[in-house]
Parts: structure tokens; sequence; C-alpha cells
């Protein structure tokens, strides 16, 4: 679910253990980033997302894959009322006012099969989740070295393996500036394809498109893209990185 700045019913979502983990079973929201860890890895390659959807404007989040392109969720780019957004800005490591820069993206690339599936059956059906992923490319480096990696292991995520979600929450009391983190001591589960969900996790609006990252066995790396949450019952929703969403990652960002 994307979180206008108004309200709306898609999200935008998600962080390594820099706190003690919730007691398992309990819901496990998100917790603000201090200023200093947003700015070093992997957290610096994780971004605001602005954007504007008809009438609206949203807060999302994304992530650096590629030097010059980003990761987020396919709701961020495209709605079925709103069209495609327009007036993207990808403010990389915001804090409060500030960010290590901003830029605008100059293509626009949807996962297949996400626009006809929302107009088929809403952005907020199983099977739209289970494509909603997009790719942003922009002109030049929006990193000044490095960015995050991908896997396509589901091992990772498991039950018991140490997982991470990063995202702008804007939500409550939240504004959508700063970024949160999120340690699910629970494990993903597909419901539908690409979409996979885990129990007592609370994804804030404003952090879909952020990356839940697993520490791989090369490095920090991306397992899947925040983009839904539901609080009866709770749970979160990722899609996770797999060979359609590999091969545009591979063939359309640089």
């Amino acid at each position: 679910m994307f979180f206008p700045v108004s309200s709306k019913t898609r999200f935008l979502l998600i962080l390594l253990a820099l706190v003690a983990a919730p007691l398992y079973g309990a819901v496990i929201y998100p917790r603000l980033l201090d200023v200093s860890k947003s700015r070093s890895a992997p957290f610096k390659f994780v971004g605001q997302l602005l954007f504007t959807s008809g009438s609206k404007d949203y807060v999302g989040s994304g992530s650096v894959i590629k030097p010059k392109s980003v990761l987020t969720a396919g709701h961020n780019v495209y709605d079925a009322d709103g069209g495609w957004s327009v007036d993207i800005r990808f403010n990389r490591a915001q804090y409060g006012t500030t960010a290590i820069g901003t830029y605008r993206p100059n293509h626009i690339y949807l996962l297949g099969g996400y626009q006809q599936s929302v107009q088929a059956h809403g952005p907020d059906d199983v099977r739209s989740f289970a494509y909603d992923a997009a790719g942003l490319a922009f002109a030049g480096p929006v990193t000044g070295g490095g960015y995050q990696g991908y896997t396509m292991n589901t091992a990772w995520l498991n039950a018991g393996n140490f997982q991470m979600a990063v995202g702008y929450a804007a939500e409550g009391n939240h504004d959508g500036d700063h970024p949160f983190v999120e340690y699910p001591t629970r494990g993903f589960s597909r419901t539908a394809g690409g979409f996979w969900e885990s129990p007592n996790v609370y994804f804030e609006g404003g952090m879909s498109g952020g990356p839940l990252l697993v520490p791989s066995d090369y490095g920090t790396q991306v397992a899947g893209i925040v983009v839904s949450s539901s609080t009866a019952p709770v749970y979160g929703g990722i899609r996770v990185v797999d060979g359609p969403l590999a091969t545009l990652i591979n063939t359309q960002l640089h």
C-alpha cells in the first residue's frame, strides 16, 4: 500500500539488529534509525521516494540496486486510476530535512504483469502484489560507490534467519522523512507467486518499496521489496526477488 501525504490502501515500507529484537510472537513494529547509521552501509543505499499519483502526493521508499538504478514497489510508479506517477524524486539517505542527494529518474520499468493485474483485480489483491515491483533508471550515478546486490535464495526468508526491512515511515506521528527499520522474528512464506507474507510484522505506510535485507554469503543483499501490510491479523508482505525480477534488474537497470 502506498501512503499519501493526505491516505490510500497499498503500502510503503522498512532494517540489522541494532536493538534487541522483540519477543517471538509479539507484533513487530518499525523503529527509528539514527542519523549516523542511516548514512552508513547498508542503509545509505536506501532512500525516500516522493511522487504524485493522480491529484495526490505520496511517500514511498526504494534502494539503490545498480549504480544508476533504484528498486521499488510497482504501486509507487503505477496506479490503475491515477496512471503513471509523475514528479518522482529519490532522496538517498534522507534524514529530516537533508539527504545525501536528490535524483529524478529518466526511465521507469514496471515488472511485467503488474499493470494488467491491477486493472483486472485492483491494487490490493494478492494477485497484484505478486507482480508488485519496479525499477527506476537515472542518467547518472545515485551513489558515490557501491550498491545493494540481490539474492534469489528464498531460504533466507525462513524463520531463524536474520532479516531486516528498511523504509520511510509515514503514518501516525511519523512524517515520512526519517528511515525506520524492522527485524521480523518469524519467517516469510509464499502467499501467491512472488508475494510472500510473515505474521506479526507490521510495515508502516511510507515503507513500501523499501528493501528486505539479508546477510548472505556475498554481503548484505536484497531478498524482497516491502509491498503490503495488514492490521487484523497483523501480516507484513514482500515481493521476493525471483527470476523475472532478476531479469528486469539485469537487462534494464545499470
